[in-house]
């Protein structure tokens, strides 16, 4: 290891921390249960994992490549872990040198996606086969069991000891709520995630149908869907965003308004997905929202234009207006399964 570069090491450290990251919070967050001593679970969040990780490499060696063969000074790809949501950030790079012309600063920012975008389409073609598609919810009686007798962790016990803590929060939720942006009948509250078109065109293609909203991706299907997540959020035309790159190098002289204009959208669009509104606070906080200074005498090449086509049709396949969603789902719409597995009614002493 004394001869790697420092650079490479560290990349290389983080790159594995993170896919380890990966693999435990898909593991226990997502499947329930702990990737390391559980085979099946451990399998799943493995595949998640391997595939999640390939798809952000992909990525990141798309911008770093074609940066490198337009001249670019950059940094190499740092991997971001975190434990939470899918484990990960993504990853960054750091340009060191300024775009030499507008074709090239496209290509670089197009590079990435366009990469992703691939290897999720692959990801879908090789799990889509194997996703469990069901018509209705379906949830183990077991669970209730497991939520009911649950203890709240050190965090949860602290925060019970200082309830104005509670009130910004609880405030919030009113406000979604009357946004609509929360269920507030009673029911089984269940996430959904929506169904970006290449899944649904993909679908039709592997499946002949488009999977239900309530199906069950398989992990590598799951993360081709992640894959389309990320695509699309970087792909919005915003300062430092791949798609900001982009966007800087069609319209040089427009790119700051237009950023500007598009962030404003993005926080309104909280309304929609508080998501978006969370995004457009990570782009502020790091100055993200800022074009790049590129020559704006320079004109784009013909395959410059041909790639930013390419792009705007990966976004258009990728891209979900509302990725995740709450749907309150009634008692009696629910399939409840018993430690076999098999339908059983729900208890009536339970339905209070």
């Amino acid at each position: 290891m004394s001869s790697i570069h420092p650079e490479l090491r560290r990349c290389v450290i983080l790159f594995v921390l993170t896919g380890l990251c990966v693999f435990y919070v898909f593991g226990t967050q997502w499947l329930g249960g702990s990737p390391f001593t559980d085979p099946k679970i451990g399998f799943g969040a493995a595949k998640f994992a391997i595939t999640l990780m390939g798809i952000l490499l992909a990525h990141e060696l798309g911008h770093y490549f074609v940066a490198k063969r337009h001249g670019f000074a950059l940094s190499l790809p740092v991997f971001i872990p975190v434990p939470f949501a899918f484990g990960t950030l993504g990853a960054v790079i750091q340009l060191r040198s300024l775009p030499k012309s507008r074709s090239a600063l496209l290509e670089m920012g197009a590079a990435g996606p366009l990469a992703g975008f691939v290897l999720s389409v692959l990801a879908f073609c090789i799990g889509l086969p194997m996703t469990e598609d069901v018509g209705a919810v379906q949830i183990p009686l077991s669970d209730l069991a497991i939520a009911a007798d649950s203890e709240p962790g050190w965090i949860e016990e602290w925060l019970l000891g200082y309830p104005w803590l509670f009130w910004p929060f609880e405030q919030l939720v009113l406000l979604l709520e009357w946004l609509g942006a929360v269920p507030t009948e009673p029911g089984v509250p269940l996430m959904i995630l929506a169904d970006p078109p290449l899944l649904k065109g993909l679908g039709l293609i592997i499946l002949g149908e488009v999977p239900s909203r309530y199906a069950s991706l398989d992990p590598i299907a799951f993360a081709g869907w992640v894959g389309c997540l990320l695509t699309a959020m970087n792909l919005v035309p915003i300062g430092q965003l791949d798609g900001g790159h982009m966007m800087n190098a069609c319209a040089p002289r427009k790119a700051k308004v237009i950023s500007k204009a598009i962030l404003l959208v993005l926080i309104f669009s909280a309304v929609i997905w508080t998501g978006w509104l969370v995004w457009a606070v990570a782009l502020v906080v790091m100055r993200a929202y800022v074009s790049l200074p590129i020559p704006e005498e320079s004109s784009l090449t013909s395959r410059a234009k041909v790639i930013m086509g390419l792009t705007v049709v990966a976004f258009a396949c990728c891209f979900m207006p509302q990725p995740v969603m709450l749907e309150n789902v009634g008692i009696d719409d629910i399939i409840w399964l018993d430690e076999d597995g098999h339908a059983v009614p729900f208890p009536e002493e339970l339905r209070e």
